[in-house]
């Protein structure tokens, strides 16, 4: 029954009362195959209400568990937030960072500016004999800089925010430590210089600094950084990890 006028031909979708209406409303339910002339007419129909024509109601049969939206709409959401996350990686080691001062690495009698354990700051363990994690270690007092030229991705958004994680240490309560980072994107770029986050306890913890959408030139291919310690005259300061996290673009090839 029929709970509108419509012509033959029409999509129908369930109404009040068990009626149909070719008003679109979820998923479609049948084709009409006699027109209705006004409510409360008797017209026959194809039905198909095994098909779905929204997204929203159509199941997926997960058999390998890979994804939690249980619908084709949940999915692509869920899809399109690992394409579209903020949280895209680039890892930088920490052997790649080299000490500078104004930007130049030492020359070949200063290893041009490798990190090792007699260096300043040093490169090493947490402990040669129980802790073999590698980390970036300044004395206290010392704010040698240290720079990494880094690639980015093809998939970059240059219109996003580009944020340079860190897990850094403070080997004691005085001081709080963490980085001016600067920044320099692609070649013959103004440097931007971005203050992190501090941590001021004995506990790793992750700090960041970020550099705006405006920071990021169009067609950004490079970047360079250079950290700086803030100052921290009683503890030492150390750092476990670095790297960049930003927003993924659509590609179009």
């Amino acid at each position: 029954m029929a709970s509108e006028a419509f012509a033959v031909g029409a999509t129908l979708y369930g109404a009040a009362l068990g009626r149909v209406k070719d008003t679109s409303d979820g998923t479609a339910i049948g084709i009409a195959i006699q027109e209705a002339t006004a409510a409360g007419d008797i017209i026959a129909m194809i039905d198909f209400t095994v098909i779905s024509t929204t997204a929203a109601t159509v199941t997926i049969a997960d058999a390998g568990n890979i994804i939690t939206g249980v619908t084709v709409e949940a999915a692509l959401a869920e899809l399109m937030v690992g394409v579209k996350t903020a949280q895209a990686f680039v890892p930088i080691t920490l052997q790649s960072f080299r000490e500078v001062a104004s930007g130049v690495v030492g020359n070949i009698a200063a290893n041009g500016g490798v990190l090792a354990s007699d260096t300043t700051p040093i490169l090493t363990s947490i402990n040669a004999a129980t802790d073999g994690c590698q980390i970036i270690k300044w004395a206290a007092g010392n704010a040698d800089p240290v720079a990494v030229s880094i690639s980015l991705p093809p998939d970059l958004d240059d219109g996003a925010a580009v944020v340079a994680h860190f897990r850094i240490v403070s080997e004691g309560v005085v001081d709080a430590v963490g980085f001016t980072v600067s920044g320099w994107f692609n070649e013959g770029d103004t440097k931007v210089d971005v203050v992190s986050g501090t941590n001021q306890t004995a506990t790793w913890a992750e700090i960041v600094a970020s550099f705006g959408a405006g920071d990021i030139p169009v067609g950004a291919q490079t970047v360079t950084l250079i950290l700086t310690p803030v100052t921290h005259a009683t503890n030492f300061m150390s750092m476990s990890a670095a790297w960049l996290e930003y927003t993924r673009k659509n590609l179009t090839s």
